[in-house]
């Protein structure tokens, strides 16, 4: 039997083109036929394609495009591997592409600005899901709420992975991948740096409380966590 993968939002993602298109030859691959109609992807979504026409829509990516469409993303990408040749990485670059894919949500939530905090975290492979959620000291922020829940997301890999990690904080994603300044909370700025060095990270930003339901998730999470903390049952 020929082994199979279930089509997803984020596999859709991954073949979307940097324009934010999808060819028509990779629509066909998934049995869409021109033109799409209202909710095709909602009709895709949960279906089962073989390995090989997953592996085929992926590399489809980009090639509808013009080369001079390709331009700013390939600048991008020098600026970002310019700014990798100073960072040694503890894992060769010729293991990157063995990597398994993880998808990880993360939320942080304060009661008080600074006040008693918590983080929520979920982590997908495959089918597998694992929910992760915890407090920290009295006196904290949101911001380092949020920092923490990707931290501890990122310590719960067991091996280098390739990373798409999702969060609503625009401070995380756009000093991640913009070099925003760092103003505050250089030890966890430290640590998360450190991380990135060990995985193979895509920082993604979504927008909070809004129709994603595993940022909803995980936000309900770190809720809960700050509330639990307030009350005095820290984890």
């Amino acid at each position: 039997m020929l082994e199979k993968v279930e089509i997803t939002e984020e596999f859709l993602a991954a073949g979307r083109s940097d324009r934010g298109s999808w060819s028509k030859a990779q629509l066909q691959l998934l049995g869409m036929s021109y033109p799409l109609r209202s909710g095709w992807k909602e009709a895709l979504i949960g279906r089962k394609i073989e390995v090989a026409i997953a592996e085929e829509f992926i590399a489809l990516k980009n090639k509808h495009l013009k080369k001079s469409s390709l331009t700013p993303t390939k600048n991008i990408k020098k600026q970002i591997a310019k700014q990798d040749e100073n960072i040694p990485s503890i894992i060769p670059k010729s293991d990157t592409s063995s990597r398994k894919e993880v998808i990880i949500y993360t939320d942080g939530a304060c009661s008080g600005n600074p006040g008693t905090g918590g983080w929520g975290a979920i982590l997908k492979y495959g089918e597998h899901c694992k929910e992760l959620s915890g407090s920290a000291e009295e006196k904290t922020t949101n911001n380092r709420m949020e920092m923490m829940a990707v931290i501890e997301a990122l310590k719960a890999l067991k091996y280098p992975c390739l990373v798409y990690l999702h969060t609503d904080s625009q401070l995380i994603v756009n000093t991640m991948t913009r070099n925003w300044k760092r103003k505050t909370n250089q030890d966890l700025w430290a640590e998360i740096d450190r991380l990135a060095r060990i995985h193979q990270v895509k920082w993604i930003w979504v927008k909070g409380h809004a129709s994603d339901p595993l940022n909803n998730r995980v936000d309900r999470l770190a809720v809960a966590a700050s509330k639990a903390a307030l009350n005095g049952d820290r984890e």
